[in-house]
């Protein structure tokens, strides 16, 4: 199987910062825009040095090269990616990503 044919659309967030009702500045998340990703689940079985892949859960493949692992999250559904590191380099741009959250 291709990886253009395991890709499907997810939403790209951004973090802004967003003033509460009390007037206290907090860190929020919005939407950017839909990018293509091919996502797959990391091979627990395969050892490496890396704690960032260890710790990792899913592996992501894009086109889309804007993305900084400090500032974007994916959300699919009710489900949502942090991003442990992003490799634009190369044709796709590699994402390690992790589950934090699954609200349902």
């Amino acid at each position: 199987m291709s990886v253009i044919t395991d890709m499907k659309p997810i939403i790209l967030q951004e973090k802004v910062k967003i003033e509460s009702p009390s007037g206290a500045i907090k860190d929020g998340w919005q939407d950017v825009k839909s990018i293509d990703v091919a996502l797959y689940l990391t091979d627990d079985m395969k050892y490496t040095q890396s704690v960032r892949y260890n710790e990792s859960s899913h592996i992501g493949l894009t086109f889309y090269k804007d993305i900084d692992k400090n500032k974007n999250r994916l959300r699919l559904d009710n489900i949502i990616y942090t991003i442990t590191k992003a490799n634009p380099k190369g044709r796709y741009t590699t994402l390690l990503l992790k589950v934090v959250d699954t609200n349902g």
